[in-house]
């Protein structure tokens, strides 16, 4: 698989770093999906991007809840 082929990102962490690498990799205009160890940590990943970004960034990822949580 060559990088150019690349269209979605598995985001693991929605902490102090993995919220903000989320957004990154959707800005650069792939697919993301989002995991967490729950439910609470991936909200928590959602509402740090609203708090630092607006909401309006929130629409470019899509989140997945850990089924390990």
């Amino acid at each position: 698989m060559k990088a150019k082929e690349i269209k979605t990102i598995c985001n693991l962490g929605t902490g102090n770093m993995g919220f903000g690498t989320a957004l990154m990799f959707a800005l650069a205009g792939y697919q993301v999906k989002m995991f967490g160890r729950s439910e609470e940590s991936v909200n928590r990943g959602f509402k740090n991007i609203r708090v630092y970004f607006g909401e309006d960034y929130l629409r470019v990822i899509v989140w997945v809840l850990s089924e390990e949580g």
